[in-house]
């Protein structure tokens, strides 16, 4: 099973960037995971770049979304594990699953891949692209919430269809 990942992070510098948000879609969208990380345990808004502070942190969510770090693993690592099947992650960014990697690298998964496929090939696809986009569009909503952005990939793999499926389930196996 794809997991559909994005994540929202502080900078894209990699020796300073901190994990703000995660987003999953299972690939039958029957299950959606999205939680946040609380400011002032592992991020502070200092650490955050303009961009950052200008379009990501005004649609952090706060409320029943927030966890510390140890409640982010353990929720996460809870909802991978109850898929109850092999599950890869599918992102379009490495930084996404860094990220993944950096938060549950003591309690990574049993059922969940090592590796990631990266749907940032797929994103020069107009087919992947119009899909993703058609998510926005309708839906009414933002880019760069976490969640929102793992629906719009899922959206834009579901519009690229077969082929892209086939892509994946030979550069996984």
């Amino acid at each position: 099973m794809l997991l559909f990942l994005d994540t929202e992070f502080t900078t894209l510098d990699r020796q300073k960037m901190k994990l703000l948000s995660v987003g999953l879609v299972a690939e039958d969208g029957r299950s959606e995971f999205y939680a946040e990380l609380s400011e002032g345990e592992t991020w502070a808004r200092s650490d955050c770049s303009e961009f950052v502070i200008d379009h990501v942190l005004p649609l952090l969510e706060g409320g029943a979304a927030r966890r510390t770090e140890a409640q982010l693993k353990e929720t996460l690592n809870a909802w991978i594990s109850n898929k109850g099947q092999p599950c890869v992650v599918a992102c379009d960014s490495g930084l996404d699953h860094l990220l993944l990697k950096r938060l549950l690298d003591d309690s990574w998964p049993d059922n969940l891949a090592p590796g990631f496929h990266d749907l940032g090939g797929l994103l020069d696809s107009r087919v992947f692209e119009h899909g993703a986009q058609s998510y926005f569009s309708n839906a009414g909503v933002p880019r760069h919430h976490a969640l929102h952005d793992a629906r719009a990939n899922r959206k834009g793999w579901l519009a690229a269809g077969a082929a892209i499926k086939t892509h994946i389930e030979r550069s996984t196996s």
